[in-house]
């Protein structure tokens, strides 16, 4: 008995890196921390990042910056890693394969303090712009060549932000995520992380320029947008869902696209084939009534209408093109919500 609780034989299924419901069984897992360890990474590509150049070119005549660009999208790639390894921590429980008499619990919600963390964490390294990996040398000779069925395509690295953000958000937000959360709330009251509470701590983070009175740039807008795409998929379901079809079912670097992470691949196929050692084990709490009646659906729709009236607040103090975005972000949220 004692063998089988002891830290040496621990295992878990496979998950889906986009929500994984335990943050101790991932891909690249090589301590208890994800944060630290993910800062730890961070810092490892900082110093990559200003070395592309010089460690993928000769000065060779005629050649090209594919190199450099292949170096580039893998770092992004790793940073983009790192980002999902701490979402995880959010309403994350963790599983224990249990038996009978050990005395251990089989489920145990991710502890408040460092779900705060984790959310700290992507606020400060996604949710902000990060500079040190979109503002580089690099990106003036090369945007990052990806290959689709249509032959080679150049991203712009800023366009790789903001559909990072996109999808950090999409499944920071998604519902079988916060429904975890809620049921974290009804098991342990005050000693849970609440919707609430990740809602209010996005929303001061993503609209904290326009609270202050001041006029956000583009980046700032994109992420104002994304925060609020992510927000109305839920809240005007039928529709929204619809339009995000693409979002919800394929990442942009978690998917064939590149060669760097052939960790999530492998995944994938376990998680497809019907070999119940590569399975993954399924908690459920979400279904479609109570997805009509649920707290995600409220806060969500409680955070639009937050939103709305500061907007409204914040129209005469804007410039033109925030005024726009401001604007076009009231009438989406009233297209969404039904209001006239």
């Amino acid at each position: 008995m004692s063998k089988h609780t002891d830290r040496l034989y621990k295992y878990s299924e496979a998950q889906d890196v986009r929500d994984a419901v335990d943050p101790r069984a991932q891909n690249e897992d090589l301590g208890d921390d994800p944060v630290r360890s993910s800062l730890l990474g961070i810092e490892n590509l900082k110093r990559i990042v200003p070395q592309i150049l010089q460690w993928t070119t000769t000065g060779e005549k005629g050649q090209t910056y594919e190199e450099a660009s292949r170096l580039y999208y893998a770092v992004i790639n790793q940073w983009n890693n790192y980002l999902y390894h701490v979402l995880a921590n959010i309403g994350g429980i963790y599983i224990e394969n249990t038996i009978v008499g050990d005395g251990v619990k089989t489920y145990t919600f991710v502890e408040k303090e460092k779900q705060q963390a984790s959310l700290k964490f992507l606020m400060d390294e996604v949710l902000t712009y990060p500079k040190w990996l979109f503002d580089t040398e690099v990106g003036q000779y090369t945007y990052l060549l990806r290959n689709t069925p249509i032959g080679k395509q150049e991203n712009a690295p800023t366009q790789i932000l903001k559909n990072a953000q996109a999808y950090i958000l999409w499944d920071l937000l998604g519902n079988t995520r916060l429904m975890r959360m809620i049921e974290n709330e009804s098991v342990n009251g005050k000693k849970a992380f609440t919707v609430v509470e990740l809602m209010d701590g996005l929303h001061k983070n993503i609209f904290g320029v326009t609270e202050r009175g001041g006029i956000p740039n583009v980046m700032e807008r994109s992420l104002q947008k994304n925060f609020l795409d992510a927000l109305l998929t839920a809240a005007a379901e039928p529709e929204a869902v619809k339009i995000n079809k693409k979002i919800a079912n394929e990442h942009f670097l978690l998917d064939h696209a590149t060669p760097f992470c052939s960790c999530y691949a492998a995944e994938q196929r376990a998680l497809r084939r019907g070999d119940r050692m590569g399975a993954p084990r399924v908690l459920n709490f979400y279904g479609s009534q109570l997805n009509r009646i649920s707290d995600a659906i409220s806060v969500k729709r409680g955070e639009l209408l937050r939103i709305k009236k500061l907007l409204q607040n914040r129209l005469g103090t804007s410039d033109t093109a925030a005024r726009y975005h401001y604007e076009d972000m009231i009438l989406r949220i009233n297209t969404a919500l039904g209001i006239k």
